[in-house]
């Protein structure tokens, strides 16, 4: 095959590709871009917040900064929301640039693996700060390694993915689509086996609570508890499910399908659903819960022989809460 067919077959094939089916709205991208803004610096002021109440607590643990830590995916992941809505608005402004459409593409389509990261990472640290080991079906020495290794590969397949659709060929793009499809299944099937784990936690710690899950049910606060916290790693978890399922019939139905070919897909089962999951864990304080969870004052609640006898009336719980004084 000559020179001139090879670049007029290559020609073709780059004219053929077009990055969207539609104008991206400049408005909607700008709304997302400011509220992920809002989210962001909220839970960063929250991570802060609690860091600033360790150093000045008399006692301090071994561990409890390592606690703040795990949120940093968390953070990472609505930052890149940010800067893919970002990208998303300049885009809308000149839909053949291929920088703002890469920028977009990628980073609102890897975020959520990093939102997943965390999830995991909260739930291994809580099973272990609850002592409730035994109700996990898997150990919590490898729990978060597996997952987490298991959400890093659907990471760089989903990553990979789109920067081979960055390149702008109709081939590169259906190859891209191939890999960022796989990365989802990937994410899919770690998510769901974690969630099925997760709901088995739930039910057996109901049955056999531990003397610290009886403790501290209702501390350090009536709504921020180790309870609701277990409740909103789940309801993230099905929102970041759902996100997922219609990301992969999205890119399996490829170019010239209805959620491609839609914009409000994006914002309802991305943008928005992302978005709550941000809102949630900062109502939750997961930095704050954590903390209390491993601060060394909770030894003064746990040492009851019979975890059964605490009840919120007894001198032993407002001491133990007068001295955590968690303001979360």
């Amino acid at each position: 095959m000559s020179n001139n067919s090879l670049y007029i077959r290559a020609a073709a094939d780059y004219l053929e590709w077009e990055p969207y089916n539609y104008t991206p709205s400049l408005p909607a991208a700008i709304v997302f871009a400011i509220l992920y803004s809002i989210v962001t610096l909220l839970q960063i002021v929250q991570i802060f917040r609690a860091r600033t109440q360790y150093l000045s607590s008399i006692r301090k643990k071994k561990g409890s900064m390592g606690l703040l830590y795990i949120s940093i995916p968390l953070v990472l992941g609505s930052i890149f929301e940010v800067i893919g809505y970002i990208g998303r608005a300049i885009s809308s402004q000149d839909e053949e640039s291929l920088g703002p459409y890469i920028i977009q593409s990628i980073f609102l389509l890897v975020a959520p693996a990093l939102f997943a990261a965390s999830i995991y990472m909260y739930f291994g640290r809580c099973v272990n700060l609850l002592d409730s080991k035994k109700s996990c079906l898997i150990s919590t020495r490898f729990l978060t390694k597996i997952f987490v290794s298991g959400d890093l590969i659907s990471f760089l397949m989903q990553g990979g993915g789109g920067g081979i659709m960055a390149k702008g060929t109709q081939s590169a793009s259906d190859l891209g689509e191939n890999l960022i499809v796989g990365g989802l299944f990937v994410q899919l099937g770690f998510f769901g086996i974690f969630m099925v784990i997760s709901l088995i936690y739930f039910y057996k710690i109901g049955k056999n609570p531990t003397s610290k899950t009886i403790a501290f049910r209702k501390m350090p606060s009536k709504y921020r508890n180790w309870y609701n916290f277990y409740v909103i790693l789940y309801i993230t978890s099905i929102l970041i499910m759902i996100r997922s399922i219609v990301r992969v019939v999205e890119f399996i139905q490829g170019s010239d399908g209805e959620i491609l070919s839609n914009e409000i897909y994006l914002y309802v089962f991305d943008g928005l659903m992302m978005l709550l999951v941000m809102i949630l864990f900062y109502l939750i304080n997961t930095s704050g819960i954590l903390l209390f969870l491993n601060d060394d004052y909770n030894n003064i609640n746990t040492s009851l022989n019979n975890a059964n006898d605490f009840n919120e009336g007894s001198s032993t719980y407002n001491e133990g809460y007068a001295l955590n004084n968690v303001k979360i």
